[in-house]
């Protein structure tokens, strides 16, 4: 079920201020650099095993024959195989740097009345969403 608009704009809300008070935490649980891993990229990197795999079955049957070339032959396709490994599961390079992400810095000021968070009583969110919290626990507690 989708966010509706208000929801995804409170979300937008907290990854900001999420940013702007911990960087390095909102960096660590940035979800850009799982999305590296591209349908495209794993395709080719199984196609790769595969072909890998293929030339090490040829090598085991050319064993009989030919010696020297059937060593080489199956050392080329377990090399083939880990190359298709390596480029289907390791990460691409695009998009882990310098993307605009959601939980990039905001440039918003944390204190009451600064920065663009602040209402109609000069609170910014977090401390909205805590006088909430705080609001709830006490009458729930009469």
């Amino acid at each position: 079920m989708p966010l509706s608009e208000h929801e995804q704009k409170l979300l937008d809300e907290l990854e900001k201020q999420l940013a702007s008070e911990d960087p390095r935490f909102a960096k660590n649980i940035n979800p850009e650099p799982v999305a590296g891993l591209s349908a495209r990229r794993v395709v080719l990197g199984i196609l790769t095993m595969i072909a890998g795999a293929v030339l090490a079955v040829l090598a085991i049957s050319f064993a009989a024959s030919s010696g020297p070339l059937a060593i080489a032959l199956g050392v080329a396709g377990f090399g083939v195989m880990v190359a298709g490994g390596l480029l289907a599961f390791s990460p691409g390079k695009g998009r882990s740097g310098g993307s605009a992400s959601p939980l990039g810095g905001s440039g918003r000021s944390t204190s009451p009345g600064g920065g663009s968070g602040g209402g109609a009583n000069g609170k910014n969110f977090m401390q909205k969403m805590e006088d909430r919290w705080e609001r709830r626990r006490n009458e729930g507690g009469r």
